[in-house]
């Protein structure tokens, strides 16, 4: 079961559901049990790190223009541990299954062998 960004909300009870093999989070926003999505913004330390980001990188992080916020290829080191899930990094963006689909699916397909 693959889920991208917020779907990390809603592909875990999927994955439980459907007993799935494998779950795998492209760009998710991974929530604590019982976390809400609003409360997940706060949570996260998500809006102090957009802040801080964004400061370094003269608005690009947090920016209101989705291309420049989601639909960009500059790499960021906003990464924070959630639930002590260590990331597999791929180069890219928010989308990085638009703009790197062959690494995407090179990754999807290591973990299933």
């Amino acid at each position: 079961m693959v889920g991208h960004s917020f779907g990390a909300f809603t592909t875990p009870l999927v994955a439980e559901r459907l007993s799935a093999d494998l779950l795998v989070l492209i760009a998710g926003m991974i929530p604590k049990p019982g976390e809400s999505p609003e409360q997940w913004w706060a949570d996260s330390g998500y809006s102090v790190a957009t802040q801080e980001q964004s400061a370094l990188d003269g608005g690009l992080t947090g920016n209101d223009d989705p291309y420049v916020s989601f639909y960009n290829d500059a790499p960021r080191d906003l990464a924070l541990e959630r639930l002590g899930v260590r990331a597999d990094e791929v180069p890219g963006g928010h989308c990085a299954m638009l703009s790197r689909p062959v690494e995407i699916a090179e990754m999807l397909a290591g973990y299933v062998d």
